[in-house]
């Protein structure tokens, strides 16, 4: 819950955080440890995550690589910034 406090924004908050996070872990070690998801498994790990489309129109590929947006996000929202070309990179600015 700590990390998730310290990458939490006005927008996203820790608790949305620490959620997806938990989500993005399970279904990671699900898969590095080789078990088999099924297509409802799946659909439950993408729906856990909240920037996933919800929508079923939206293609599974499509919601995949909206959980691995929101992965990529979370990991660099995690490393220290303080150069100007990583600020103009994220968006944040720097003193």
């Amino acid at each position: 819950m700590r990390a998730a406090i310290i990458l939490s924004t006005d927008k996203d908050l820790a608790p949305t955080i620490f959620a997806d996070v938990k989500a993005l872990y399970d279904l990671r070690s699900n898969l590095v440890h080789g078990a088999i998801i099924t297509q409802k498994e799946l659909e439950r790990w993408l729906a856990a995550v909240s920037t996933v489309s919800t929508s079923k129109d939206r293609s599974p590929r499509m919601r995949i690589e909206q959980l691995v947006d929101r992965l990529r996000d979370l990991v660099r929202r995690s490393i220290p910034c303080d150069s100007s070309a990583c600020a103009a990179d994220t968006g944040l600015v720097t003193s």
